[in-house]
């Protein structure tokens, strides 16, 4: 618990500091007078910050901090998107589990994602996440066997699926 409060805590520091680069951003266009780039980039720095209240429909404060100290590494950045149903919880039992789940995903593909060279989608339903998204340049394939091999020693189900530079996995609570 007490390595989390820590990671909060950087992840805390994160959102500061983008916060305040997001403003002086948007001063830098009120001072150009460029209204119209101002207005772009305040919807979508709104955009990003309602997607932040995704976190807060996960019951588990454990996971809940987990993922929020992840999702605020990523930063404002239009190719992540995390979908939670209202009041997602897991079984305590299963909490290590999916803990395991999203430190060997966002380890897998941080780097990715903040260099823009993958679009991810998040979708976490009742017992199952989904995920689906691309790589941005052609050709670029990613090497799940790692990240595969986690969720199998973890027990999940999965069911992939890749054409070409798309990808889809569904990952399944047993």
């Amino acid at each position: 618990m007490e390595n989390l409060v820590s990671k909060l805590l950087e992840a805390n520091r994160h959102l500061r500091h983008d916060f305040l680069n997001h403003l002086q951003v948007i001063w830098g266009y009120v001072q150009l007078d460029k209204k119209e780039q101002a207005i772009d980039y305040i919807q979508e720095v709104t955009r990003y910050i309602q997607g932040l209240r995704e976190i807060n429909k996960i019951l588990d404060d454990q996971l809940a901090g987990e993922l929020s100290v992840y999702i605020l590494k990523i930063g404002l950045n239009p190719g992540f998107q995390l979908s939670v149903p209202e009041k997602w919880n897991v079984k305590i039992a299963h909490r290590n589990r999916y803990s395991s789940f999203f430190q060997g995903l966002f380890s897998f593909l941080m780097e990715d994602i903040n260099e823009e060279k993958v679009k991810l989608k998040i979708t976490i339903l009742t017992e199952e996440i989904l995920l689906e998204g691309e790589t941005l340049k052609e050709g670029d394939i990613l090497d799940w066997s790692n990240f595969i091999a986690l969720l199998e020693k973890e027990k999940f189900n999965i069911i992939k699926e890749e054409d070409g530079n798309y990808f889809r996995l569904l990952v399944k609570d047993q």
